[in-house]
């Protein structure tokens, strides 16, 4: 069942009535104090969430009620027509799973919402068995998670065999999508995620013929269509070793917020927040490093060069980037700044 908080009476039934045309089950709340009776008394999945509402928002409704049910597994949904990376940051450490701002589609509402009931299902199936039998899961996580490792350091090894360029970038990328990560407050959970996903990025190039990938010159159009390719190649190899929320931050980390990236062409909320956050931090580590065809970027030049394009990118995590690049710059590029691919 979903909870819709809202102090507009037009956005909260419109809400209502297109969710329950798709089949969820939906109740409705003007204010923090009917949305904490209701939470109460129903079985409440997934709440849609306003930032700002008088009296108390939807900030400090989230941290009042994990204040007041520690354990409850509801996931919030932060929806705001105001672009504040400060509020947002701290929308993620009170633990909200995703953060919209307006104007959003009703589509993208009813994405996120479907990822919020997944959570909670995933959650609470995870809570049941580990109830069941601690000792035991305990054990078989961590062989999970030693075969995982083993099979994602095969890979990086696979990929770094064959392009030294590469495995330096994905490095890089890692990097930098952490602290990205940590400027917009995300759990350390999470934040853990995107650094994995970032390393294995373009894993898909082990796909890509040499010829094409280790190319000097300028692709023609068929051969950046075979590189085009790497993202789903990636995904395909990856997703039986690592979470799904992992592999899909790689499958979608070339997807742009204004809807022209591919593999799928997502928009905006539709592209998950890990992929939307290395998708940045890959291109500003290519702006600041030299390719065949032009020089290595200076930060400065970099900065610009991501303004001009700002349409690209989630507007909180290019905040996120421009807050960071002194941190970026004495972290990652201090050392060495590649002079050639």
């Amino acid at each position: 069942m979903i909870l819709i908080v809202d102090d507009e009476i037009n956005i909260r039934v419109t809400l209502k009535e297109y969710l329950e045309e798709e089949g969820y089950k939906c109740l409705i709340a003007a204010n923090a104090k009917e949305a904490l009776a209701i939470l109460e008394k129903e079985p409440i999945k997934v709440v849609i969430l306003d930032l700002r509402m008088p009296v108390m928002n939807g900030l400090e409704f989230i941290k009042l009620y994990r204040e007041l049910h520690p354990e409850s597994l509801i996931q919030f949904l932060m929806i705001t027509g105001f672009i504040d990376s400060n509020s947002m940051r701290l929308c993620f450490k009170e633990g909200a799973i995703d953060y919209l701002y307006k104007p959003i589609t009703l589509e993208e509402i009813k994405s996120a919402v479907d990822k919020g009931l997944e959570k909670y299902s995933l959650a609470s199936e995870y809570r049941r068995a580990w109830n069941k039998n601690k000792e035991k899961l305990v054990h078989a996580e961590k062989l999970i998670k030693k075969k995982h490792l083993e099979m994602v350091q095969l890979m990086l090894q696979m990929v770094n065999a064959r392009d030294k360029f590469t495995e330096q970038h994905c490095k890089r990328v890692c990097e930098i999508s952490g602290i990205i990560g940590q400027k917009m407050g995300l759990s350390t959970h999470l934040i853990a995620k995107i650094k994995l996903a970032s390393l294995l990025h373009d894993v898909g190039k082990i796909a890509i013929p040499d010829k094409i990938l280790l190319k000097t010159g300028q692709l023609t159009p068929e051969e950046y269509k075979v590189v085009k390719e790497h993202s789903q190649k990636g995904y395909e190899i990856i997703k039986g070793y690592v979470s799904k929320e992992i592999a899909e931050f790689v499958l979608y980390h070339h997807e742009q917020f204004d809807g022209k990236g591919y593999p799928f062409g997502l928009v905006a909320a539709r592209i998950p927040l890990g992929a939307r956050i290395i998708a940045l931090a890959d291109v500003y580590d290519a702006l600041r490093n030299y390719r065949p065809y032009r020089r290595a970027l200076s930060k400065e030049e970099a900065v610009v060069t991501l303004n001009k394009e700002a349409i690209k990118y989630d507007p909180i995590v290019l905040q996120a980037l421009f807050s960071a690049t002194d941190e970026i710059e004495n972290k990652v590029f201090s050392k060495t700044i590649e002079k050639s691919g």
